[in-house]
This record gives C-alpha cells, sequence and structure tokens, in this order.
C-alpha cells in the first residue's frame, strides 16, 4: 500500500505508472507536484493503471530506447530510435515456436542464467496455473525458498495477460498465440504489437496450433507474420 505523503514532500516521482491500478496511488495527490513516468500503451483504456488518467497534453514522450534492443524490433517502433547489437543474429529478435511445452522453453531460457526477466503472456488460467506450479517445483528443488520463489515470479517470470499491459521491462517476451490469434480489431492489435516490441533480445511466438500458417488470418496475426518477415534494410 502507497503510504499518505501529506505535504511532506515538494516533488514525489512515481515510475513504472503502467504497471498499478490507478486507485493505489490516490494518497500522493496531497503532494505539491507528482512526475510519473512509464510505459504509454493504446489499449490503456482497458486497463485502469495510472499513466492512462493522465491528459496527452501533459504527457511528454521520449522518443529515444536505452535498452539494448535488436535492430529489426527497434525499426519497427513507431517514431523511436535507440541501442541495438553489433551482430547480426542478434538483432533478428522474433521467432516462432511449434513446440508445445512451454514450461520446457522457459526452463531452457533461464539454464543458463537464472536472472534474465520474462513476459509470458496468456489469457489462459490454466496455462498460468501449470508454469506457477511446474516452475515452482523447479526452484523449490533448486533450494529456493517460499520466499525467493514469490520474488521470482514477481521480478523474474511475469505471467499476465496482454490485454491488461502488466508487463516488465524483459529479456524476452513469450506470446501464446493460442489466446490471441482471433483478435482482429486494429486498435487492439496495434497496442498488442506495441507491447511485444518492448524485449531487449527476443519475441517468442508459442504457435503449436499452427495459426501462422492458416488463412484467413487475423490482423493481429498477420502483423505477427509481417513482423517474422522482416529484413533489415541494408
Amino acid at each position: 500500500e502507497i503510504p499518505s505523503l501529506g505535504h511532506d514532500f515538494t516533488e514525489v516521482i512515481i515510475d513504472d505508472a503502467h504497471m498499478l491500478n490507478a486507485n493505489e496511488y490516490h494518497k500522493v495527490i496531497n503532494c505539491n507536484q507528482v512526475i510519473i513516468s512509464g510505459d504509454i500503451q493504446p489499449q490503456s483504456s482497458l486497463a485502469n493503471n495510472l499513466i492512462s488518467r493522465i491528459r496527452s497534453t501533459s504527457i511528454i514522450k521520449l522518443k529515444y530506447r536505452y535498452s539494448q534492443t535488436p535492430l529489426s524490433l527497434l525499426l519497427q517502433y513507431d517514431n523511436l530510435t535507440g541501442r541495438f547489437y553489433s551482430d547480426i543474429n542478434s538483432n533478428k529478435g522474433i521467432r516462432s515456436h511449434e513446440d508445445n511445452d512451454y514450461v520446457l522453453l522457459i526452463s531452457d531460457l533461464f539454464r543458463p542464467n537464472m536472472n534474465i526477466k520474462i513476459n509470458f503472456f496468456t489469457s489462459s488460467l490454466v496455462k498460468m496455473h501449470s508454469i506457477i506450479q511446474n516452475f515452482g517445483d523447479v526452484l523449490y528443488d533448486k533450494g529456493y525458498s517460499v520466499q525467493e520463489i514469490y520474488n521470482f515470479f514477481k521480478n523474474n517470470l511475469n505471467i499476465c495477460d496482454l490485454s491488461l499491459g502488466n508487463f516488465i521491462e524483459a529479456d524476452y517476451n513469450i506470446l501464446d498465440l493460442e489466446s490471441y490469434y482471433q483478435i482482429d480489431k486494429e486498435y487492439l492489435s496495434n497496442g498488442y504489437i506495441n507491447n511485444l516490441l518492448s524485449c531487449s533480445k527476443e519475441i517468442i511466438i508459442l504457435d503449436s496450433n499452427n495459426y501462422l500458417k492458416q488463412d484467413g488470418k487475423s490482423k493481429f496475426v498477420v502483423q505477427l507474420q509481417n513482423m517474422l518477415d522482416y529484413e533489415i534494410p541494408k
């Protein structure tokens, strides 16, 4: 819970304002000035986060991404520049994965380095529960305490619905395409794509049902296919 700050501070700075519910911040309004920062999301009207409450005329858009990002993803951001990798392979930044064992995929990504950060986007409660249960068991077998396991799921493996926009700044964004392949509204599709682009290493599209290869693709699937086919200009 956010403490009551009253007039003890002239200025309060809130980071990651796209994460928590806006109602969590009601106690800071007594301060003289509040500065917030976070990611603007086109579908923010669907999520009652703090940054969605700010008038567009009060927002300063920063157009440089400081986190190192694959060049193919950086070039697909709208009006944004930033740092990218020096080698070609690291700049691809996106791939599809047709194997259905998503728990094994997550384990393989964490095996070399347990400090990386992953967003796993799905609307399936069954898959959310499966990941928490199975990967929680893995962490417990490694000697993690209950508090350490809780912190791990909070800070390193964020499992959430893409429509809510509650993502962390991650190395990998994993998308469960089965949850979103029917998205055919352009504004939703654009918002989801923008959220997926926010990673420093790779977007991984889980497509065990081969939605990317089927006819009659939705607008969201078409945009994902365009991202997979995108070639960095020479």
